[in-house]
């Protein structure tokens, strides 16, 4: 990050800085920045193209998935297989594309030294730091997702997907498509997030009569790979094999942390309204905004921890799940020598 120009560093030495001030002083700061260099991460730059040589971009996950729901209940069921497929492929898509903005554009790749003006400037410094920081998500997201990709998803959006409810649609899709295996995974799915659901669970029971159907088709497109990990495990210990146990949690250690990681990651991004709230009716000043906004952040980033404890389909995290790893691991540790 280039160090603030002297005089903006004699300006802010002229105005006291206040919130009305900062913004004014920024403003200046970020047009007078034009004539520095700022170059993003390589990891940034988007180098896919499609079959006409145009970038490809992501679509909107809501849009496809509630497309595939109309198409569900007009009976197309091609159609509803598709987009609903496809609205599960971008989600994913676009978390793995909201962490890898996240990781190349990182607080410390802006620079950390002091800024010009001592201690004056260093809530400005801050600011600044933070609103270039900002730039260069967007740059990352403007070249990976569409305009409308960019946009918040509603919260029934986000219950459904939350709840795998696309699973739900895509099961009797597939059925109706004479796709029994598809149907099965699909089915089995949903159920484990959904355990108390009956006619699911009737469904299954059905599937499981069925010639032809293979247990392999019974599989969780959504599995998380530190709970495969942990059962795998804690399987190996009861079994008594404790050396392939010790390798086993030490995995289940790596996982879990990288899976807290991922959650984190997501947490960021622009400030979260509830009910009727919006950036139109907000009264609160520049420090009480910011400090706002990174209290929402630490909150969901906290929170990850609870979610990664969490089983699909069950409401309370398992307690000290990460501290248990760890005693598990010391256990197969001393029976192994």
């Amino acid at each position: 990050m280039a160090a603030a120009p002297d005089n903006v560093a004699s300006l802010s030495r002229c105005l006291p800085l206040s919130p009305f001030r900062f913004i004014f002083v920024l403003c200046l700061l970020s047009s007078l920045s034009l004539n520095y260099s700022f170059s993003f991460p390589d990891s940034l730059q988007n180098t896919g193209t499609s079959a006409n040589g145009q970038a490809r971009l992501l679509p909107p996950y809501d849009g496809l998935y509630l497309a595939g729901v109309r198409a569900y209940f007009a009976e197309e069921w091609e159609k509803a297989a598709e987009y609903l497929e496809r609205s599960l492929q971008t989600r994913s898509a676009l978390d793995r594309v909201k962490r890898s903005c996240l990781a190349g554009c990182a607080l410390d790749g802006f620079g950390s030294g002091p800024a010009a003006g001592g201690n004056s400037l260093s809530d400005l410094k801050f600011f600044w730091t933070v609103l270039r920081r900002a730039e260069c998500l967007l740059f990352c997201e403007r070249n990976r997702l569409e305009p409308t990709a960019r946009s918040a998803v509603s919260e029934e959006v986000l219950a459904d997907f939350e709840s795998r409810n696309p699973y739900n649609y895509l099961q009797v899709a597939y059925y109706k498509l004479k796709k029994v295996e598809k149907a099965v995974s699909a089915a089995h799915t949903f159920f484990v997030s959904n355990p108390d659901h009956l006619e699911m669970k009737l469904n299954l029971q059905n599937y499981r009569k069925m010639k032809g159907v293979r247990e392999e088709s019974f599989t969780d497109q959504e599995s998380r790979a530190h709970w495969l990990q942990f059962d795998a495990a804690r399987f190996s210990e009861g079994q008594g094999d404790f050396l392939a146990a010790a390798e086993g949690w030490e995995e289940c250690v790596s996982k879990t942390l990288a899976a807290i990681n991922e959650c984190r990651a997501l947490c960021e991004g622009p400030y979260h309204y509830h009910g009727d709230d919006s950036h139109l009716t907000d009264k609160r000043d520049l420090y009480q905004s910011t400090a706002d906004h990174f209290l929402q952040v630490l909150s969901c980033r906290q929170s990850c921890v609870s979610q990664v404890a969490t089983r699909p389909g069950h409401i309370f995290a398992v307690e000290d799940f990460l501290p248990s790893i760890f005693e598990h691991l010391h256990f197969t540790y001393y029976k192994g020598v």
